[in-house]
């Protein structure tokens, strides 16, 4: 009942934030929708940053509870020891690079946590939507109608406005944390291509649906994956729930991000061609978008492969002579 009510809040606030000013021949929102959009990415932001800040203090805590009782555990082991090997004032250099380590997995730690929160909320909200809202028979012209006017096929702007502002706060903290640099231009091109999605008037909402909501499923088991790859003794603890978040990942990735991903790109570079009257603007956004979508779709097959050599390894077949490729053939980034 809530997410319905949030779609047609979200539809309503569109259409009066137009004011029948602007028809769907434009190619931008109004001044007025922009700035509502701005404050909205950046409540959305504001949102991420504190469920990161919360997370990372919550492991701070459990890491300081453990620290705690790691000292006491040592006091009465040295002083059974008649005041032998006292413990010296002050930390060693030693201790401090070793906190400094810490601190840096905790921070990652949260890092991927913070993700995989954001990301069950938009693949389950996309699932909902996808799957059970939008209809399966839209026509083409109303999967691009603008969105003055009123369809059973316009979603809301709602997963273009969260994943810009999730990319946004991802940049500086893929940077920090040291991840990749293919994720890095994945975050910055997804950021473009949902800015698109916000600000213009025909921006394809019907399919944000899936391609800002419905394939971040694949990306919860995915953080659970790197939160174990980065504490290892986790993996040697529970193997088998690690083998499982694999499969659940490169399952989901594989099901989402290639198998259904085509036709619904397919579908939007089809759709999405300007017409002379549109005039130059309308061409320069199409080709930015077409660009950028080519580039994450190359990226996302790029990733498709080492999971299938992954799945491949895991069932005992080795394509790769390079034992320590092999090692690393599942991992996304």
């Amino acid at each position: 009942h809530f997410l319905s009510n949030l779609n047609k809040h979200t539809l309503t606030l569109h259409r009066k934030a137009m004011g029948g000013e602007e028809s769907d021949d434009s190619l931008f929102m109004t001044f007025d929708y922009f700035l509502g959009c701005v404050y909205r990415v950046g409540g959305y932001i504001l949102c991420i940053s504190i469920v990161h800040i919360f997370i990372l203090l919550l492991l701070e805590f459990h890491h300081w509870c453990s620290s705690k009782r790691q000292n006491q555990t040592s006091s009465v082991r040295n002083g059974s020891m008649n005041g032998k090997g006292a413990l010296a004032n002050g930390k060693s250099t030693d201790e401090k690079k070793n906190e400094k380590e810490i601190w840096a997995l905790m921070l990652k730690n949260s890092v991927q946590m913070t993700n995989m929160l954001v990301n069950l909320c938009l693949g389950s909200y996309g699932l909902y939507l996808w799957f059970f809202i939008l209809p399966n028979d839209c026509s083409d012209e109303e999967k691009v109608i603008g969105i003055n006017n009123f369809s059973e096929c316009a979603a809301p702007s709602f997963f273009s406005e969260v994943q810009l502002g999730y990319q946004i706060w991802s940049l500086p903290f893929s940077c920090l944390v040291g991840e990749p640099i293919a994720m890095t231009f994945h975050h910055f091109g997804t950021a473009v291509i949902a800015s698109l999605g916000t600000m213009l008037v025909k921006s394809y909402r019907y399919f944000s649906v899936f391609f800002f909501g419905v394939i971040e499923i694949s990306s919860i088991p995915l953080s659970i994956m790197n939160i174990f790859k980065s504490r290892p003794e986790w993996i040697q603890t529970m193997p088998k729930f690690f083998a499982f978040c694999k499969v659940a990942f490169a399952s989901s990735f594989l099901c989402t991000r290639v198998i259904l991903w085509a036709p619904q790109l397919y579908d939007i570079f089809r759709l999405g061609w300007p017409s002379k009257e549109q005039g130059i603007y309308f061409l320069l956004v199409y080709i930015t978008g077409v660009s950028l979508g080519v580039f994450l779709t190359c990226l996302q097959y790029f990733w498709a492969m080492r999971i299938v050599k992954g799945l491949l390894l895991m069932a005992g077949i080795n394509l790769d002579n390079d034992e320590q490729y092999s090692k690393n053939s599942m991992k996304r980034e």
